[in-house]
């Protein structure tokens, strides 16, 4: 049974029957696709499309569009994939419906959730979610594919503290509540990282230190012995990045917090007011430095970051502190940023990775892009998806991405780190 007979049988059936249409006496007839790869996740699948229900006088009626996300096939699935799943219906089950007890708009950061189906009894049954589609509702991804303008920087710093802000609010008014919620969000870093071996980080730097060292000013060669030391063993330094909860400042990350998990709706100006939070398969308790050094670095050039950092800070930090204005708890704006100084260079180790994938997407119109990059050299790894290439494998098919122009992107989020004294 392929994944779309699963659903329509058992999932879309089972979802109408707990909606307003069949207590009214309407009956499930089908769901109808409308774009059957408009998704495409890491760990998920997606489906867009309508239920079809019908009255007892055969008339036919559809339901909003909504968005059906599934677990990946048995053949894909991993470790990973599971507890990613399984942590993003926990969001929007567990974290979502509490916060909103706090303070109702907080749903308003997330697409509207309907339905779950966990059940994985055998090897035919996917993990599914049922969302609002909300490309129906006016939502869609900015035109640009890596680097935003500050007016979306803005929007986004802002919605990112109010989120931040709930956790604060949560420690002060339900303590206990919310430390068990915390604890039980599942870290999927760990699991992810057991599949990608240390060298496949010690590659790629070796590249970007290389360049970084011939630098005529010789304060970058210098930190550069330090940055090296911190990032001997990158994995390491991922764990304690994702799994330490310092206090007072942890918080409940978004914790994949790139542009293309965000959608944004725009006035008749084309100005970004209202933005969506979306792949919450990553939401981990831990600092908020796992969103801000995200966003910061992976979505910003470097003439940006001199122009406007210390406004998207400010941004940040007043949502933070006014989203809840009673509340003692928020640290200030210096422990945020005393945070920063030991856990940026995460912003650099994804740059590392993405800048050169993300701008090779943008620039190649082939559809098999990705896998052309596995000939001649690695030809038996192109059919494999992503996530199952062994490290050292898929870190020199990012190497031949790595061109003069990236590679200079990439250094510049290292010089700009030791700049701003984070190192």
């Amino acid at each position: 049974m392929n994944t779309f007979e699963w659903l329509n049988r058992f999932v879309f059936r089972d979802y109408f029957s707990k909606t307003e249409y069949f207590r009214n006496g309407y009956s499930f007839k089908c769901f109808e696709p409308e774009n059957s790869k408009l998704l495409d996740g890491f760990s998920t699948d997606g489906l867009c499309g309508r239920i079809v229900y019908v009255d007892v006088n055969g008339q036919e009626y559809r339901t909003k569009s909504m968005i059906i996300k599934t677990m990946l096939a048995t053949d894909f699935r991993t470790k990973y994939v599971e507890l990613a799943f399984s942590n993003e219906s926990f969001v929007y089950t567990v974290v979502v419906p509490f916060f909103a007890k706090l303070d109702p708009s907080i749903v308003n950061l997330f697409p509207k959730f309907y339905y779950q189906c966990l059940s994985l009894q055998n090897e035919d049954e996917r993990g599914s979610i049922v969302l609002e589609n909300l490309i129906e509702s006016g939502y869609k991804l900015p035109k640009s594919k890596v680097f935003l303008d500050s007016t979306h920087l803005k929007l986004i710093l802002k919605k990112l503290g109010e989120f931040h802000a709930y956790s604060y609010q949560a420690k002060k008014t339900h303590p206990e509540i919310f430390a068990n919620i915390a604890a039980n969000l599942i870290e999927t870093h760990h699991t992810c990282t057991l599949e990608t071996p240390s060298h496949y980080y010690d590659t790629l730097n070796e590249k970007y230190f290389q360049t970084l060292s011939i630098d005529v000013d010789p304060r970058y060669r210098n930190k550069l012995l330090e940055i090296r030391e911190i990032l001997k063993h990158p994995i390491e330094f991922f764990e304690d990045i994702f799994t330490s909860c310092e206090e007072p400042e942890a918080v409940i990350c978004h914790g994949d917090f790139l542009r293309n998990n965000l959608l944004f709706r725009y006035n008749a100006e084309g100005i970004p007011v209202q933005v969506k939070f979306i792949d919450l398969a990553n939401s981990r308790y831990c600092s908020p430095i796992v969103d801000l050094a995200t966003i910061l670095y992976m979505n910003t050039d470097q003439n940006t970051r001199d122009l406007y950092w210390d406004e998207l800070i400010d941004e940040y930090y007043n949502s933070l502190k006014n989203t809840f204005p009673e509340n003692d708890l928020v640290p200030s704006e210096d422990q945020i940023m005393e945070q920063f100084k030991r856990k940026s260079l995460l912003g650099y180790l994804s740059v590392s990775f993405f800048i050169p994938y993300m701008l090779e997407y943008e620039s190649n119109p082939r559809t098999d892009w990705l896998t052309s990059l596995f000939s001649p050299e690695f030809e038996e790894y192109k059919e494999l998806s992503w996530w199952v290439v062994p490290g050292e494998i898929s870190a020199r098919v990012i190497l031949k991405m790595a061109k003069e122009e990236r590679v200079a992107m990439v250094t510049d989020v290292l010089k700009d780190i030791i700049d701003r004294g984070f190192v």
